[in-house]
């Protein structure tokens, strides 16, 4: 068998090899692109819901930080009405009683929201969460002038530690 018996018939050969050679490598480059272009609209809306990820996690720690710098300056003003009327020896009323509870942005019940910050933090949210609850709930058996000494210091304390805690989460934030 000949391999190349003319120059003619061997130009022929060899373009028809070139040819074979360069329809392969086109069907790979082809089958490249449709896998890439077919993965591009995953990728796009992967970053998307990234981005909007960031943007909701960075409006509820704005949110979260004000509401805790707010609490730390009501806090401040609970410990000054339990001074207040304990030296006045004041009854307390239920608009007292109301005054002096603290109160969260609704936006700490949102459990989807919530979830965008790390445990660590979260952690800290939920014990915070659970310190002003026993201080709401001290503030609705609140009698007298706000009880007696102890009741009194203690609620005093407790509002330092709730100052500093969420001074600390808003920091944080």
């Amino acid at each position: 068998m000949e391999i190349c018996s003319g120059i003619l018939h061997c130009a022929h050969e060899f373009q028809t090899l070139i040819s074979g050679v360069l329809a392969i490598l086109a069907a790979l480059g082809t089958s490249f692109m449709i896998w890439k272009s077919a993965f591009l609209p995953i990728q796009h809306q992967k970053e998307h819901d990234l981005q909007q990820r960031r943007r909701k996690q960075h409006y509820v720690a704005l949110v979260l930080s004000r509401n805790f710098r707010l609490l730390a300056t009501r806090a401040k003003g609970v410990q000054g009405t339990v001074v207040t009327y304990k030296a006045a020896n004041k009854s307390i009323t239920d608009k007292t009683r109301e005054r002096s509870k603290l109160i969260f942005d609704p936006i700490i019940d949102d459990w989807e929201l919530m979830s965008l910050f790390p445990m660590d933090l979260l952690t800290d949210i939920v014990d915070l969460r659970k310190y002003i609850a026993d201080h709401n709930f001290d503030m609705d058996r609140a009698g007298g002038a706000f009880g007696d000494d102890n009741f009194g210091e203690q609620i005093k304390r407790r509002m330092d530690s709730v100052q500093s805690q969420c001074n600390t989460l808003s920091n944080k934030l």
